[in-house]
């Protein structure tokens, strides 16, 4: 059997936030209004879900979400106008050419992009860093991703880094925990810099772990305290970005 022809974290995504189906079709339509409001989940199907909207002169309309891997995963849909979103430029214009289908390409989303919109639409910041394969981009958007209070944060930080090979995961975590990455001073990553600037990396895990919420015991803590070996607390580091508990951050790492 074949594996699945859609990306299945998006799909996740509208699951979560419905309303990701009105900034998509915004996107599509070069930041302008869309004339829809009010989207809400009606058919959860696995690769496909439909998300019902409201338009301006009170009808409502049903899309049809796809994020196909190839043009034959995008097929057409009778239940409602079919909304396409492509990590791909090329299979993104190859859709582009079928009638009533909303296309979303990383051109799209590239017009859309800017370092002070991650915070609003995490979800849209997230399709972004995969489709443009920028790594300047991804750390931002990571970064981002990770000082945001609520799960989505977390969640869509796990799913960004699982897209990348083992060399562009570590050059990420890399440039997420160096003290000389800044982004926005004295905004996104203003926290980051300050610990990672004036009070080092023992600190900065410290405040990632808050940050977190993954409360430490008197013995993580003096661990924390005695560790004079960088690798040992860069390796703290890197798990404590998606690790679901503090005793996750430092098993087997002493």
């Amino acid at each position: 059997m074949s594996g699945p022809q859609v990306y299945e974290m998006p799909l996740e995504m509208v699951r979560r936030h419905p309303s990701l189906v009105l900034e998509l079709m915004s996107v599509a339509q070069g930041g302008l209004p869309t004339g829809y409001r009010d989207a809400r989940l009606v058919v959860d199907e696995p690769e496909a879900p439909i998300v019902e909207v409201t338009a301006a002169n009170g009808g409502r309309i049903n899309v049809c979400l796809r994020f196909p891997l190839a043009l034959g995963a995008g097929r057409a849909d009778d239940r409602g106008l079919l909304m396409v979103v492509c990590f791909d430029e090329e299979v993104a214009d190859q859709f582009r050419h079928g009638l009533e289908t909303v296309v979303v390409g990383p051109r799209d989303l590239r017009r859309w992009y800017a370092l002070e919109k991650i915070a609003e639409s995490p979800e849209l910041a997230t399709l972004w860093a995969i489709a443009s394969g920028d790594p300047d981009v991804r750390a931002c958007v990571a970064k981002a991703l990770l000082v945001l209070r609520d799960e989505r944060g977390a969640h869509y930080y796990s799913y960004l880094s699982s897209r990348l090979s083992a060399q562009d995961r570590a050059g990420l975590e890399n440039l997420i925990m160096g003290e000389r990455y800044l982004l926005i001073e004295n905004a996104v990553t203003g926290p980051f810099w300050e610990a990672g600037r004036w009070y080092g990396r023992r600190e900065t895990l410290r405040w990632l772990l808050e940050h977190r919420g993954l409360k430490v015991d008197q013995v993580q803590d003096e661990a924390i305290d005695s560790c004079r070996r960088q690798s040992i607390v860069r390796e703290w580091m890197r798990r404590a970005l998606t690790a679901a508990t503090a005793e996750d951050v430092f098993i087997g790492v002493w």
